[in-house]
């Protein structure tokens, strides 16, 4: 598990928060999507819940250019100790005439009784607060938790304040990522205009386990989008990163611990060379010993593959 402020503050809250994430310019090109988006509906009311958008990447597929930011990718993988895998895409758009507080819940769907002994967060959600967190735009509001703490009822009402709830402040632009289990509820802010949040729920590619939330970002426009953004692609795929010699690689880039014990054993043997011709004679080729750098590299290799050893 890596040591990560994201990931400490996951185990430890149950959310983390990374400001300013997207810039004022990327921000207001996401509220002009949404906006556009709602003309071409038909301009509904944004009274109640507001505008929902699920899923999004199929109701407005060029939002798949914001999903495969490097910094969000990377906290996602510290926070969940495995390469991200994208499984359910959404926003809501809302203002001053929606309802004053979406009520208390969460979004965990497995079995409970694991929760006290698993090792890690294995499904997020993140979300992206276009105009930011505040009382005037309105707070994320949560009820901080430990990795392997129970997800007891919500002891108040749906929309009543819970003793300990800590209302999320962040600037224009940030990610809050948050455990699955974490019981969250939002508030309409006190100003004008319209509020924009969009995100996703993702599980690490280990993860193989459906969730009822699950939904699709198949659309002709995200499969251009993807061909051009090796790293989107791996995200909404699924699929496991490629190492540059085309090896299967784990988060954060090691290979695979049977490909580690082949280069060790290979590194360890000498190498067969010299000139046949020259030597033919003899019948046995000249046995060349390992330089400084590959005796270096067979150093290099075997610790490594003692190490994933150890891991697994």
């Amino acid at each position: 598990m890596t040591s990560s402020k994201p990931a400490r503050d996951c185990l430890e809250n149950g959310f983390c928060m990374l400001p300013s994430v997207f810039s004022p310019a990327e921000c207001d090109r996401m509220a002009g999507m949404f906006d556009a988006h709602w003309e071409a509906i038909g301009r509904p009311s944004m009274q109640e819940f507001g505008m929902a958008v699920h899923p999004l990447l199929q109701k407005i597929p060029d939002m798949a250019t914001f999903y495969a930011k490097r910094q969000v990718l990377d906290a996602l993988a510290e926070v969940l100790d495995d390469q991200p895998r994208l499984t359910h895409t959404g926003a809501r758009v809302s203002d001053e005439s929606s309802d004053a507080r979406i009520g208390w819940h969460e979004h965990y769907s497995w079995d409970r009784a694991g929760l006290a002994s698993r090792p890690k967060v294995e499904r997020v959600l993140f979300g992206c607060y276009v105009r930011g967190l505040s009382d005037q735009t309105g707070p994320l509001v949560v009820v901080p938790r430990k990795l392997n703490d129970a997800i007891n009822p919500c002891p108040v009402g749906s929309n009543d304040h819970w003793p300990g709830e800590v209302a999320v402040s962040a600037p224009p632009g940030s990610v809050v990522i948050f455990d699955t289990a974490l019981w969250h509820a939002a508030r309409r802010g006190t100003s004008v205009g319209r509020r924009y949040l969009w995100g996703a729920h993702c599980q690490g590619v280990g993860e193989a386990r459906a969730h009822p939330e699950d939904n699709s970002a198949a659309h002709p426009r995200v499969e251009e989008l993807k061909k051009a953004d090796p790293a989107l692609r791996r995200f909404i795929d699924g699929k496991r990163e490629q190492s540059a010699t085309g090896r299967e690689t784990q988060k954060g880039g090691r290979l695979k611990l049977s490909t580690l014990l082949c280069l060790a054993f290979i590194a360890s043997m000498g190498i067969e060379g010299g000139d046949r011709s020259r030597n033919a004679r003899k019948k046995e080729p000249r046995r060349v010993y390992p330089s400084g750098f590959v005796k270096s590299a067979m150093t290099y290799f075997r610790a490594v593959a003692l190490s994933s050893a150890q891991r697994a």
